[in-house]
């Protein structure tokens, strides 16, 4: 075989294992999910929608729950855009983004929901969880408890900010409940998400979604990345007297996130006249119990990734203590008269389940009556196959459990029945 003809054949192989390899790995791109849902904003009927109802890390669109705990507070009276707050040293510790607030500084609540609604800074998010809920900790369970009462039965909140938490997951469907309830229970206070940007101590800073400047029509409302969720968005757009509300989750950065949100749009605003769909945002419930996907970009491969891998969740150094804000499927140990008999009986549990499932948290909750109070002991974050599995190991090792699903779990008055 001549050198010419060889060299022929080797450009031909060459050449079909490149075409398999591209093939291969647009594959690959296309299988990730990408959720997406696009709404009526006047009635919430649904116009188009992908894997709405899949788990997904939320991000800073967390902000948005810390946002309409704060205009429900201004509505209520409890507090007042001009009304000042100190911030904390906890508040000043949030890593980027941040507004650069140091401890014992004041800022008004105007400022601060403009910094976390444009800017997207941590550290003012904070501060009004802080101020509206007395704690970062105390103001998330308002936030899952707020999100549930508004539908959003896929969504639990761990923080005020979005930054990572493993237990901190949401889905497309349910931000498009949020962004529909945001606009229609605070018009007054929408506004605030269309800013293009703000300048606190004389340094402007820009919004963080650049749809509210290049896209005809869009007038806000917030996006979110971490390595984990990826890009997402919320936005919400008018047209022609039509106003939409779309949410996209886990582009791959900023460009695609801007691009998918557009097309998301564009087919929202051709199906608003044509569509016939009678099915609204109310009639579809998220799997509150799938473990979120992650995304983590090649952008997170480097010296970014250290800085969200330093804030990450220890499930273990956790014991939850409200009702209401209870993930996944749990395991019923026992009540119990004293608190630290309750957690050495949970620790006993978890040391027997070592091996046998691989996440769960410590759960006690105060049962109070007249006659005092007394501490329900659970073990939840479980699947239902982990939750049934771990009860019957700790049967053989004679110690009592029952399983409770989710909708048990977190039951009004749970902690009392």
């Amino acid at each position: 075989m001549g050198v010419i003809k060889r060299w022929k054949m080797i450009q031909v192989a060459l050449i079909v294992w490149f075409a398999t390899v591209v093939i291969f790995c647009a594959a690959a791109a296309d299988a990730a999910p990408h959720p997406a849902i696009v709404i009526d904003a006047a009635d919430g009927r649904i116009l188009h929608q992908v894997d709405a109802i899949r788990s997904w890390y939320p991000a800073s669109l967390t902000k948005m729950m810390t946002l309409y705990l704060t205009f429900e507070a201004l509505e209520s009276g409890r507090i007042k855009l001009s009304g000042r707050i100190a911030v904390s040293a906890h508040a000043a510790a949030q890593p980027p983004t941040r507004l650069g607030l140091r401890k014992g500084e004041t800022l008004t609540v105007e400022q601060a929901i403009l910094a976390t609604a444009t800017p997207s800074a941590n550290d003012a998010a904070v501060v009004l969880a802080e101020h509206v809920g007395g704690s970062e900790r105390a103001f998330a369970e308002q936030m899952t408890k707020q999100a549930w009462a508004l539908g959003m039965s896929g969504t639990w909140f761990r923080n005020a900010s979005g930054l990572p938490d493993p237990y901190q997951r949401t889905t497309a469907l349910d931000m498009a409940i949020l962004g529909y309830r945001l606009l229609h229970d605070f018009p007054d206070y929408f506004h605030f998400f269309s800013h293009r940007s703000m300048t606190y101590k004389g340094r402007p800073r820009s919004t963080t979604n650049r749809l509210v400047a290049g896209y005809p029509g869009a007038d806000g409302i917030k996006t979110g990345f971490t390595c984990d969720s990826g890009y997402n968005m919320v936005t919400s757009a008018k047209r022609n007297g039509k106003r939409l509300i779309g949410v996209v989750l886990g582009a791959a950065n900023n460009d695609d996130r801007a691009r998918r949100m557009m097309d998301l749009l564009e087919t929202g605003f051709e199906k608003s006249t044509a569509s016939d769909s009678a099915v609204f945002v109310a009639a579809l419930e998220s799997q509150s119990n799938e473990l979120p996907f992650r995304v983590i970009p090649d952008v997170c491969k480097g010296r970014s990734r250290k800085v969200y891998a330093k804030n990450k969740y220890k499930p273990q150094d956790w014991i939850i203590g409200s009702e209401g804000n209870l993930p996944g499927w749990g395991i019923l140990l026992g009540v119990y008269t004293n608190r630290e008999q309750a957690k050495a009986k949970a620790g006993l549990a978890r040391s027997y389940l070592k091996g046998i499932v691989k996440r769960n948290r410590i759960a006690i909750l105060p049962r109070r009556f007249d006659r005092g109070t007394s501490w329900k002991t659970l073990l939840v974050g479980l699947s239902r196959e982990e939750a049934g599995m771990a009860c019957k190991h700790l049967w053989s090792r004679k110690m009592h459990c029952i399983t409770r699903s989710p909708s048990v779990l977190n039951r009004p008055g749970f902690a009392k029945h």
